[in-house]
């Protein structure tokens, strides 16, 4: 019965951390409540699962999304900082090649 109301407990704190991030991205992309269904609806689909093992492959599932997320969103971040500093090159400027 322990072992349950882990799964349970830490299960609930996916799901709400997949709703924040949910939020947080659909804020930006302006998609934010069709974000939080997907995330409520895949998890209304797997209220009923009862086996551990079941259970945990989507726990995993779910900490992989957050994870891909976090990596892609740091990647866009330091591209978008690589990109600041480089700025484009004015239009007569003699060190850029032209084909």
């Amino acid at each position: 019965a322990k072992k349950m109301s882990v799964i349970v407990r830490s299960t609930k704190q996916l799901y709400r951390d997949l709703l924040r991030l949910s939020f947080y991205v659909g804020q930006q992309n302006g998609n934010q409540v069709v974000l939080g269904n997907l995330v409520r609806d895949g998890f209304r689909s797997n209220m009923a699962e009862t086996d551990p093992k079941r259970i945990e492959a989507l726990q995993d599932d779910a900490v992989r999304i957050l994870q891909n997320y976090v990596i892609l969103h740091l990647h866009q971040e330091e591209e978008a900082r690589k990109n600041a500093g480089k700025g484009a090159p004015a239009p007569d400027d003699p060190s850029e090649s032209r084909s």
